[in-house]
């Protein structure tokens, strides 16, 4: 049969043979008119072959072939005309069914995002990852091939439950970019014949056109369900949030009350000493903090305020173990220095990634003298009587496990009517709405222009400087003192 196919499609060579014999003996007689007929007739003959002649004796030789082949542009062409996941599936095994003459065909596709799969009459495969490891590995697989596997070595052995559950000899997995969105299987021919190579292509062929369909189908089948279910969806995530939002809010405000029960409650009723303060967390709970040390009869009044980095509860966290560090605070009183040692000594290793500025302060009320003693924080603001400021920052960094560092001590003269100002730098970050930043200029400039003012005053002025203009943006926890020596 081959040989005869060989001898049929040899027969252009016939006339092509002539041609050649006739212009090779009468090239010297024939003029450009003739030569030019002569190979326009050679030309249409040979394509007149190619494309009429040869198709019908290949057809006759490769039916088969001739027929998948057809089949197949078939299934392309009524791709572009299908209009849901269901006429693909229809098509596909239709198609599948007819062509190749098996007893059953059914495509399982996947549901959501599970390892289910399920056919168009409801029966479900369930594949998991190793399976699907094994499906994504190849593009066909015979259940007697791999049962002839000497004790089914081959890692495709775990496909066995599959062919039994569908009750298929020939599994095809469907998958688009590593993902398996489908799976076909097929039963035994009627005649019990395996299927031929060309009718594995085809069969390939038409998987690899379905899956790009597939694929687009799938994800509008999700969106669809997702469509439908998307209401309720939002009801009950919106419930959640709702009921997490008010244990979290139930849960800030009494971390809120523990943390404001930890500030400076009832301020000592000392006479040559005025303190003021203020403190406003951004989130409920914050990482500054506040503390005052004095007791009555003593002549050193101690002052510390710090900075957390972060914000909300876990620098709150921080704020209260700060806190906690300052028992011993009175043994150090005259000397912050050392006070900052046992803080960062106290706390090594339990602050994680986070780190603390701070800055502390004795004030000698018999001789007017304060000490002071900074870890990386802005400088305590000294305001003189006549309203002339003086920045004070003795050398120090900031408390950190990471970070070793000498403190240094520096020490002024208060006089009467003299103010000391400590902060954090939530007071000078807000912005407005046009999101220009308060800035210290603009707070040194105001301290100036209301030096006058008593401590509680003062303090409360830049409380509303900075919370009562409507659109102000708070980005940090504020937290303020102002203290005044009265001698």
């Amino acid at each position: 049969m081959f040989i005869f196919w060989i001898a049929l499609s040899s027969i252009i060579a016939v006339p092509n043979m002539f041609i050649f014999i006739l212009v090779k003996n009468n090239f010297n007689n024939l003029d450009s008119i003739r030569l030019i007929i002569l190979f326009l007739i050679w030309f249409f003959a040979n394509y007149y072959y190619f494309n009429r002649i040869q198709p019908l004796i290949n057809q006759l030789f490769n039916k088969r072939n001739y027929d998948l082949s057809k089949m197949e542009k078939i299934f392309i062409k009524d791709l572009a005309m299908l209009k849901n996941l269901d006429d693909l599936v229809y098509q596909m095994i239709s198609m599948l069914r007819r062509t190749m003459n098996v007893e059953q065909a059914s495509l399982y596709i996947r549901r959501g995002y599970s390892g289910s799969y399920m056919d168009s009459t409801g029966n479900f495969i369930d594949v998991d990852l190793k399976i699907e490891k094994v499906l994504l590995e190849g593009t066909f697989f015979e259940k007697s091939l791999i049962e002839s596997e000497e004790e089914l070595i081959h890692s495709a052995g775990i496909l066995l439950p599959i062919f039994n559950l569908s009750g298929s000899e020939y599994i095809v997995p469907l998958f688009h970019q590593r993902e398996l969105l489908a799976i076909l299987t097929l039963k035994d021919k009627f005649n019990r014949k395996r299927l031929k190579d060309n009718e594995i292509r085809f069969i390939c062929n038409l998987s690899s056109y379905a899956t790009v369909a597939l694929a687009n189908s799938v994800m509008y089948q999700n969106l669809s369900d997702m469509k439908d279910n998307l209401e309720k969806i939002v009801e009950d995530r919106t419930a959640l949030i709702e009921r997490q939002k008010s244990y979290m809010e139930s849960d800030i405000q009494l971390a809120r009350k523990i943390q404001m029960a930890l500030l400076p409650t009832n301020l000592p009723d000392v006479d040559k000493l005025k303190v003021a303060f203020k403190y406003e967390p951004i989130m409920g709970v914050g990482g500054d903090f506040i503390d005052i040390h004095y007791r009555e009869g003593m002549d050193e009044y101690g002052i510390f305020i710090c900075d957390v980095s972060g914000h909300g509860s876990s620098s709150a966290m921080i704020a209260s173990m700060v806190k906690m560090s300052l028992h011993s605070w009175g043994k150090f009183i005259q000397h912050p220095a050392e006070a900052f040692i046992e803080i960062k000594n106290l706390l090594r290793g339990k602050i994680g990634d986070n780190f603390i500025t701070a800055y502390m302060c004795c004030i000698d009320m018999k001789t007017g003298i304060i000490t002071s003693a900074c870890a990386g924080h802005p400088p305590m603001i000294l305001i003189r009587k006549n309203g002339a400021i003086e920045l004070v920052k003795p050398a120090g960094k900031i408390l950190f496990d990471l970070i070793d560092s000498e403190y240094e001590e520096m020490k002024r003269t208060l006089n009467d009517g003299d103010k000391i100002v400590l902060y954090t730098d939530g007071v000078f970050e807000t912005r407005d709405s046009s999101g220009k930043m308060f800035g210290e200029e603009r707070f040194m400039q105001m301290l100036s222009d209301n030096f006058r003012l008593s401590a509680e005053d003062l303090c409360q002025k830049i409380y509303n400087e900075i919370f009562t203009p409507k659109g102000n943006i708070i980005d940090d926890d504020f937290a303020l003192l102002v203290a005044e020596y009265k001698n």
